[in-house]
């Protein structure tokens, strides 16, 4: 598989016509612009929806190449990724994409809205134009783009601080040119060493590096980070006992949660493919337990930051702490949940299953979709 990444107006051209954040063939550069069509009923009985889907800020996607004789895919980074998961959606989808320079016609469908942009960092205009049309609209819009545009690192660390039992690290996001100016906004964010820095937009661990002391900064040398916005975010010390770093993830539904993973790993950047040897019967151990075991008392805390975040759906991955505590790595709507690449299972598939099922009575439900909270819809306006 080769990866490469395009930029210009003819690539974000081509994303306008992006469906589900893949594209096959679509090559016209002249794509006009035009207001969202409403969305009818179908002989299958589904209700109708608007999509909402965004080009980036930058204007750029990646281009995945399967094979020599096929057209390459753009993949949209950044997007929620639920309905590319979903077998049957519950819901007929009309898609309207924004970003860019294209103008909507008020005149739009009073329907409920999907938004499938996820990143804060990446579709900061797009989500600005959402808000417009979903206030025009007047309908309910599942992960409102309010909500989601309070999403970025740093505006998790503020909306969940004081939630009970949750750990949330100090973060702040800055961009400078200088490592001397990035060493006085660290001190002026009373972040100590280590340091975890990231660049804004990324996830998956890429573009992430820990800094431990004063002597250490080169750590930072493969990012590029001069002039590019950037996460500076107080490094907790997880290790338990046994050396060893445990990353749960949950699956917030609604009111619901669920256990998507446990990932068991020697390194501090926990990530699927970095599982320690031999801890495959532990991680399942985990899961069976779960809801009788953990979920009892998680409940409450999940819900709190569901509130305060005002989305419907997102991820959050964390670590629980030997004094009951919880500790936050990050919180939002772009992680994978509901797919793996590997058969892990049956503890987890039921867990997906589970999860699924749950997601698909709520997008069936828009009567039950949250809306931002006035405190996070007033500042994301």
């Amino acid at each position: 598989m080769i990866e490469s990444q395009a930029a210009g107006p003819q690539q974000a051209t081509v994303i306008r016509g992006v469906f589900w954040g893949t594209l096959g063939d679509v090559t016209d550069k002249n794509i006009p612009s035009r207001p969202p069509v409403p969305a009818r009923p179908t002989v299958s009985g589904k209700p109708p929806a608007i999509l909402l889907h965004g080009v980036p800020d930058n204007q750029m996607g990646r281009q995945r190449f399967v094979a020599w004789d096929k057209p390459p895919q753009i993949i949209m980074q950044g997007t929620a990724s639920f309905l590319t998961q979903m077998r049957e959606p519950p819901l007929r989808f009309k898609s309207v994409t924004l970003g860019g320079r294209q103008r909507f016609s008020p005149e739009v469908a009073k329907l409920p809205s999907v938004n499938f942009m996820a990143d804060a960092d990446r579709y900061g205009l797009a989500l600005r134009q959402a808000q417009e049309l979903v206030k025009a609209m007047g309908t309910p819009c599942f992960n409102h783009p309010s909500a989601v545009l309070a999403t970025t690192r740093d505006g998790v660390a503020r909306a969940l601080d004081g939630v009970g039992g949750l750990l949330v690290p100090r973060t702040v996001r800055v961009t400078v040119n200088t490592l001397a100016q990035l060493k006085a906004a660290k001190e002026a964010a009373g972040i100590r060493f280590p340091v975890i820095v990231r660049l804004a937009g990324d996830h998956g661990g890429v573009s992430t590096a820990r800094v431990n002391d004063e002597g250490d900064w080169e750590a930072l040398n493969p990012l590029g980070w001069g002039g590019r916005p950037i996460y500076l975010t107080q490094f907790v010390d997880y290790a338990d006992a046994d050396g060893r770093y445990r990353k749960l993830r949950l699956v917030v539904v609604g009111g619901q949660v669920f256990a998507r993973h446990q990932i068991v790993s020697d390194n501090w950047l926990v990530h699927r493919r970095d599982r320690a040897l031999g801890s495959d019967a532990e991680e399942q151990a985990f899961m069976e337990s779960f809801d009788a075991v953990h979920k009892p008392r998680l409940l409450p805390m999940v819900q709190a930051v569901a509130k305060r975040l005002g989305l419907d759906y997102f991820g959050m991955d964390v670590s629980l702490r030997p004094d009951g505590s919880v500790l936050l790595f990050e919180a939002n709507a772009t992680m994978n949940l509901l797919s793996a690449t590997t058969d892990e299972g049956p503890a987890w598939t039921a867990a997906v299953k589970a999860a699924t099922e749950a997601l698909y009575a709520l997008l069936g439900r828009p009567q039950s979709w949250r809306g931002p909270p006035a405190q996070i819809a007033g500042r994301a306006a």
